[in-house]
């Protein structure tokens, strides 16, 4: 057999897997269709370094662009700070406030920004 009979054999041979995979939906499979996205993306982003390649961007592209989103560029950075209040006189004394403060951020370490916002609320 020559080398060119043999690729058509493992050629022929990774097709009827994949149709037996495809039978028994393994290609359903949560992580299968995770790995197959993310072939999918590679292929994607590879085609776009090979355009980036033949079509190049050019330092007056970037300077246009930059001119002409300029204000996107230099818009201060906006943030929201909420706090929470445990006051001593509304837990009764200082070591009541001291164990709510010791218990209240494990309870909202990590919540979800609308969840936090409601904590702010109820705790302060």
């Amino acid at each position: 057999m020559n080398d060119h009979d043999e690729r058509l054999q493992a050629l022929i041979g990774s097709e009827l897997l994949y149709r037996k995979a495809q039978e028994l939906n393994i290609d359903q499979k949560p992580h299968i269709r995770r790995q197959i996205q993310q072939v999918v993306i590679n292929d994607y982003l590879e085609s776009l370094s090979l355009e980036q390649a033949e079509n190049p961007i050019t330092q007056e592209e970037i300077k246009a662009y930059y001119e002409e989103h300029y204000r996107t560029f230099n818009e201060p950075s906006k943030v929201r700070l909420s706090h929470i209040l445990i006051a001593p006189q509304e837990e009764g004394s200082k070591e009541g406030a001291r164990e709510k403060a010791e218990t209240v951020p494990a309870e909202v370490k990590g919540a979800n920004p609308l969840t936090f916002h409601a904590r702010v609320r109820k705790y302060s």
